[in-house]
């Protein structure tokens, strides 16, 4: 056998025991020595003969002393060595043995963990736990680590040997801003087991230790959970860490929401907050916070003492055109991570909407509704051209298309339209007696351009048709609640589109006959796409005149049309900002408007880390690494002055530091067995690293044993 296919051994904690026989050099050598004199007789050999009887068991016990001295430094050595720790994670027989043990750490990564107490985070603690497991165990162990969250990042999947590696990446180890999903995270861990089973025979043993607060949301699934952990219990000794405490309380921002669909430098925006309270929390109010751009614009103190729910509401006007980073401060408490919530604003100097007219005159009442003043300064500044010209002009500074009437679209048209609603815009089809039904579900409705959320069934039969809000229950017809006055109820309806909404639309207003006459649906589609509302079908024309028969109805002339072309346009134009504004975990995406290949764009998270994009060869792009909440920054190429901005919040879900109860947990995570160690909802101690006390004691015998050589042999006989 060759010094490469022994030297495993010869340098584990078993190997260093096997030196330990050296103890017996001693002893042989002594025996060695026994067996080398010649006995010669000479007068004076009868006088030390005497002698020595008179002193042989002084001498015996002298010798025998010695001999035990250097044996033990030859033995102490050889244990110190080896490496031993003195706990129940490492007992001697397993640093005995010629096999090793495979930990799995899980750290519960959810931000209910970074509750502070004395400004030390849960996480901070588990982080800490994880270093003394892996400092107190063998050498020779594999290691795994894998932190809890949705989803379950693994850090260390093959097992790592070096304990200094794996106390590096603990130590580089952060928490995400989501919950924990246990099911998946449960599944990988086994995955982990398996894969460390059939690959690295020389761990025999293995063991998973999850660290964790055990916070209701997470771990409520631990019951249904529990063929899980008894299938991982058969493989493994399972074993938990609790950090966390039965009672808390914690205050947090549930939302924030800009009232108006945009923001424009003409008016203030509005914003609303929600706080809540969960838990007991100590006297006094809240103060809330408005920054804009990181400067400071407004604060307002609020009482959550007497109830588990507050609201505050800011207004401020921008002055500047463009992304702007809306932030929510309340004060830290204990629970520092769900204190913060951002909206990003982004302002425009007006609305740009265009109106695209099926024929003359089609959109002249759909322009006045948008914008009854002519005043230089309204919000909405409507634009009207030609069918024709839809696919000759730039549609990227307009928020929304109003299309009034259009028969039929050519495929090139369709796919203007499709790959605009893609950006988050808005789209509305007003429907009038000339419209080419099959045209429009072909071109408009086929997997190539999923773009409306209906089907169109032709036009329905003459009669006398109202309209029906059922409960003013949908946004966009909410505002005409208890105003009668408005027109909504009166306006008359002769015929209509009968429309067939799919699965995922929403019907905002009915006639009275059952049938949709508003249907709000998504124009985003794709595997990374959000469903945002931002395409709209009204089942009526957008004009009195239909060239052809009688009017359909007499809405764009009723006092309700301005309205509710104004509530369509707010509800279309949401989705932009709905793409601006997501949850964490959720995918930020867009399109670069320049066309060539040379253009590139990176995105900066919070965290101050940049990462460039890939470009897909739409012209696409998609970010998808968002666990961390607070705003985003995407830079493109050829714009180096303009930062285009996203927010990333909460699931506040977490923010409920309610634990489960032990009965709650299945029983075999406490069960561990004893030669694995019991970490049971306690921690763990420090491990006492044996190796320097017997170092120790080999120096201080090392330099007994001399004096006592040097003191025996001149003694007198």
């Amino acid at each position: 056998m060759s010094l490469l296919a022994v030297s495993p051994f010869l340098f584990s904690s078993a190997g260093m025991l096997a030196w330990g026989l050296a103890a017996a050099a001693p002893i042989l050598i002594h025996l060695w020595n026994r067996r080398r004199h010649r006995e010669t007789t000479w007068a004076a050999m009868q006088y030390l003969i005497a002698a020595m009887k008179k002193n042989s068991r002084r001498i015996q016990i002298e010798q025998l002393l010695l001999l035990i001295i250097r044996c033990a430094i030859m033995l102490l050595f050889a244990l110190a060595l080896a490496d031993i720790s003195c706990t129940t994670g490492s007992p001697l027989a397993a640093s005995a043995s010629l096999d090793a043990r495979h930990t799995v750490i899980v750290i519960d990564g959810s931000y209910s963990m970074d509750y502070r107490e004395n400004g030390r985070s849960r996480f901070d603690a588990a982080k800490e736990e994880a270093r003394h497991i892996v400092e107190a165990t063998s050498q020779g162990d594999g290691y795994t680590l894998v932190r809890m969250g949705e989803p379950p990042l693994v850090v260390i999947g093959d097992p790592a040997y070096d304990a200094g590696d794996v106390l590096q990446e603990i130590d580089a180890l952060q928490i995400a801003h989501s919950g924990a999903n246990l099911e998946a995270t449960l599944a990988e861990v086994e995955k982990i087991v398996d894969g460390a089973h059939e690959n690295h025979p020389r761990l025999t043993r293995s063991r998973v230790i999850m660290l964790s607060d055990l916070q209701k949301t997470t771990w409520e699934a631990a019951s249904a959970a529990t063929p899980r952990f008894e299938q991982l219990a058969k493989k493994s000794s399972l074993s938990l860490i609790d950090l966390g405490q039965p009672s808390t309380g914690n205050a947090f921002i549930e939302s924030v929401r800009m009232v108006e669909p945009f923001a424009t430098l003409a008016a203030p925006s509005t914003f609303e907050i929600d706080v809540r309270r969960l838990g007991e929390l100590g006297e006094g109010g809240k103060s809330v916070r408005m920054f804009v751009d990181d400067t400071l614009v407004g604060q307002q103190l609020i009482d959550l003492s007497s109830s588990e729910a507050a609201a505050a509401q800011f207004s401020y006007r921008f002055e500047k055109v463009g992304d702007h980073a809306v932030e929510f401060r309340l004060d830290d408490d204990a629970l520092p991570i769900d204190d913060h919530r951002w909206i990003v604003a982004s302002a425009k100097d007006q609305v740009r909407v265009l109106c695209v007219a099926g024929n003359p005159g089609a959109a002249k009442f759909l322009k006045f509704a948008l914008r009854p003043d002519d005043a230089a300064a309204a919000a909405i500044a409507p634009e009207v051209i030609s069918q024709s010209a839809l696919v000759e002009i730039d549609l990227t500074p307009y928020a929304a298309i109003f299309v009034a009437d259009a028969a039929r679209f050519t495929a090139q048209e369709a796919g203007v339209l499709a790959e605009y609603a893609q950006t988050g815009k808005g789209i509305a089809f007003f429907l009038g007696p000339d419209v080419d039904a099959d045209n429009y579900n072909r071109l408009l409705g086929s997997k190539e351009h999923p773009l409306l959320p209906v089907v169109l069934e032709g036009a329905s039969n003459e009669g006398d048709f109202r309209f029906d809000p059922r409960g003013y229950e949908h946004p966009l017809v909410e505002p005409f609640r208890g105003q009668q006055g408005g027109g909504l109820l009166s306006t008359p309806v002769w015929r209509y589109f009968r429309l067939k909404k799919n699965e995922t639309a929403r019907t905002a207003l009915w006639f009275d006959s059952g049938d949709p006459a508003i249907v709000l649906g998504s124009g985003v589609t794709g595997d990374t796409g959000e469903a945002v509302d931002n395409v709209a079908v009204i089942a009526l024309p957008a004009s009195i005149a239909t060239g052809s028969g009688q009017p359909w109805s007499a809405l764009p002339t009723w006092p309700s049309f301005p309205p509710l072309v104004q509530e369509t346009l707010a509800q279309v134009v949401r989705g932009e900002s709905d793409q601006q504004n997501v949850l964490v975990g959720q995918v930020l995406q867009g399109r670069l408007t320049a066309s060539s290949s040379a253009v590139t764009a990176a995105m900066t998270t919070p965290r101050g880390e940049t990462q460039r994009l890939g470009r897909l060869p739409d012209g696409s792009w998609a970010f998808d690494e968002t666990e961390t909440s607070g705003i985003y920054r995407l830079q493109v190429s050829d714009r180096p002055k303009e930062d285009e901005l996203f927010a990333v919040n909460l699931r506040t879900a977490e923010s409920d530091l309610t634990q489960v109860s032990r009965e709650e947990l299945p029983p075999v995570l406490f069960q561990a067995s004893s030669d694995e160690g019991a970490y049971l909802a306690t921690g763990i101690t420090d491990g006492i690293p044996l190796f320097r006390m017997l170092l120790i004691s080999v120096l201080a015998l090392l330099l007994l044993e001399p004096i006592l050589a040097w003191k025996f042999g001149s003694a007198a006989l």
